[in-house]
């Protein structure tokens, strides 16, 4: 187990579009999906590899796919690991992952040879 020390670091909810199925129509339907990052000072990022997702397909009687809005349930969960997070000073790298770090800062620079 590889830990690293987030003492100082940020801690957020961030949330993508995913596509999370077709319809009847056969048209996309994008969703939203939520998760934690921390982030150090200088722009270096980790994302949380739990993915909460804000909608749920199903298919009704005559087997046509709807989709369920779960965004509510979802940012209870990632609300609830996030705070988890924070009170923490070092985490489990086993269930992180190394994000491209913020645009324009420190470590952007450092990883792209600016």
């Amino acid at each position: 187990m590889k830990t690293l020390n987030i003492k100082g670091w940020k801690v957020e909810v961030r949330s993508d579009l995913y596509l999370a199925g077709k319809t009847e129509d056969g048209e996309d339907y994008t969703a939203e999906c939520y998760y934690v990052t921390i982030e150090r000072s200088d722009g270096k990022m980790y994302a949380h590899n739990e993915i909460y997702y804000g909608a749920k397909r199903e298919e009704t009687e005559n087997g046509y796919p709807i989709f369920l809005d779960y965004r509510e349930d979802a940012k209870i969960h990632v609300d609830y690991l996030k705070n988890r997070i924070k009170g923490r000073e070092e985490i489990n790298l086993d269930y992180w992952s190394l994000m491209e770090p913020s645009y324009g800062s420190e470590y952007y620079c450092k990883v792209n040879g600016f």
